[in-house]
């Protein structure tokens, strides 16, 4: 038997088991991953939440894996509705879609951090890790006891959020996280109701640790309290909940599924005993094709070339500003989750401290977007600076 034919053979041996050890070890092992996956049961998935979705409202609830824009534009609604969602984020042109339901009197529920949301409501919220002692606790008369978080153990949740910015005049405290910091016990708003239109957003920040099927499973307190959240949505509306894992299904779920199935599990011998004698016939010795390596081209000239001639040819320092403060933003809030709506002293401080970043570098970048957003003017020597500082900024003790 050639080199060739026996190395195909050992890796059809490999893949063969680590099939085999996927498919019988699947329910033996227990992930505590916190993926908050909608079709996991595992102790961190949301498996139990969306069965219990389907017992707690009288109307339809439908599970839809894609965005709510695509949704919404495939299935124009008449009628008012809630929207769940668990997922961290939503784009942009979705969450158009929903400020629009919303505003025509349909309720949604975000039971995650969504800074997009956040920012288009003017609102801001903060996150502290490394937290101790942690209990939730809601203000409706029904259910206001204070339910302790805390797996004891080496599975702990030690990650809070909470609102650090709302509206006095317009948003609702509905619940409270309390926490142990340095010896003390804090006390955060954690969900609140935003009246949008004629509908409103209900809005729990954090991981949807208390939907969990571990939470809904084993702490009855935490049962009611999520209960409680979601009798904030009208029974009778019909209900979507969008969540992009419900429409993955892992490999081990569909070899456990076939395996179940005697006649998909006919067709998969089948076609693995083909591939074994598909390997068996193309093991004979070919002609080694030796590849034509070309020597690597320098375009850094080219590049730069073209770098300039745009430049010259746009001639707008201000508009080259302007991209670089906006990119520079959009990093900040993507790396270290902090509110940019307003650049100061303040934002400067905190920027710093998540970064770690010089103090005086971030002072230099701060103050330089904040003369430029109150002038919209800048020369080459602004944008040579800009440019220098920022490349600092990322660059720190690289």
């Amino acid at each position: 038997m050639g080199k060739s034919i026996r190395n195909y053979l050992i890796l059809l041996g490999l893949v063969v088991v680590v099939m085999a050890f996927m498919v019988f070890s699947n329910d033996k092992e227990v992930d505590w991953r916190m993926t908050y996956n909608a079709r996991s049961k595992q102790p961190y998935g949301l498996y139990i939440f969306g069965e219990e979705l389907k017992h707690f409202f009288t109307k339809e609830v439908s599970k839809v894996s894609y965005t709510p824009y695509e949704y919404l534009i495939k299935n124009q609604k008449k009628d008012t509705y809630n929207y769940i969602f668990t997922e961290e984020d939503i784009d942009e042109v979705s969450l158009e879609k929903i400020l629009s339901e919303v505003k025509q009197g349909s309720q949604a529920l975000f039971l995650n951090t969504s800074y997009h949301v956040n920012d288009t409501l003017g609102i801001a919220a903060d996150e502290a890790y490394y937290v101790e002692d942690q209990e939730v606790q809601l203000v409706t008369s029904s259910y206001n006891e204070r339910v302790d978080l805390t797996l004891k153990g080496r599975h702990s949740f030690d990650r809070i959020d909470y609102f650090t910015i709302l509206d006095k005049n317009r948003d609702k405290a509905l619940g409270y996280i309390y926490y142990s910091d340095e010896g003390k016990i804090r006390k955060k708003i954690n969900f609140v109701e935003v009246p949008f239109g004629r509908g409103k957003f209900f809005i729990h920040l954090g991981p949807p640790i208390v939907f969990t099927n571990y939470y809904l499973k084993e702490e009855p307190k935490v049962r009611k309290y999520a209960s409680t959240i979601l009798s904030y949505l009208p029974k009778d509306n019909k209900t979507i909940w969008f969540d992009s894992s419900l429409g993955s299904t892992s490999s081990s779920e569909f070899l456990s599924f076939v395996m179940s199935q005697p006649a998909l599990m006919t067709a998969w011998r089948l076609m693995l005993l083909g591939f074994l004698f598909y390997l068996i016939f193309k093991g004979k010795r070919q002609q080694r094709i030796i590849p034509v390596i070309e020597k690597p081209k320098n375009t850094t000239i080219e590049f730069a070339q073209s770098v300039s001639s745009l430049y010259y040819q746009e001639g707008d320092a201000s508009d080259l500003v302007q991209k670089k403060i906006t990119y520079f933003l959009d990093n900040v809030r993507g790396k270290y989750y902090l509110d940019t709506q307003e650049i100061n002293e303040a934002f400067a401080q905190r920027l710093h401290n998540k970064s770690g970043r010089d103090k005086q570098l971030v002072d230099k970048i701060v103050a330089c977007i904040s003369q430029f957003e109150s002038t919209h003017q800048a020369n080459e020597s602004t944008l040579t600076d800009l440019d220098k500082w920022i490349g600092e900024f990322w660059n720190y003790n690289n």
